[in-house]
């Protein structure tokens, strides 16, 4: 009898674990093209702010993080952090295109989170694309 139960309940973890890794491998799409590439210090460089801006001449020791999906982004969360082994109370992101024209901005007192998403395999924020970040405290 005891080996019934056991059996049985062998057979209904691996009929569940199954069901998991089947809805999970499904959640990913098929076909990549969509994706933005992953964001990174290489294909989204980190710029000083642009001259005539809120922040420039701030320094740029504050932390900027990103977070996105793994396999294939379609949004990312940038957030810049003061960094408080450095003078400053305050802290601004800047989104800019090629032309260093600032597209947003956002400051606080001790971080800023920024959700950007991925339309047709690019970042796009505001309806715009964006070519740099700044994150700056003072």
């Amino acid at each position: 009898m005891f080996y019934i139960h056991f059996l049985l309940l062998i057979i209904l973890t691996v009929t569940h674990i199954l069901g998991c890794l089947k809805t999970i491998k499904s959640q990913y799409p098929k076909d990549l093209n969509g994706c933005c590439p992953h964001v990174d210090e290489y294909n989204l460089p980190i710029a000083d702010p642009p001259l005539h801006s809120t922040s420039y001449g701030w320094s740029n020791s504050s932390g900027l993080k990103y977070y996105e999906e793994i396999v294939c982004p379609t949004s990312a969360i940038y957030e810049c952090n003061l960094n408080k082994n450095r003078p400053g109370k305050r802290v601004v992101i800047q989104f800019l295109q090629e032309n260093n024209t600032i597209i947003y901005e956002d400051t606080d007192e001790e971080h800023t989170t920024t959700l950007v998403v991925c339309i047709n395999g690019e970042w796009i924020l505001n309806n715009k694309t964006f070519s740099s970040v700044t994150c700056t405290q003072n």
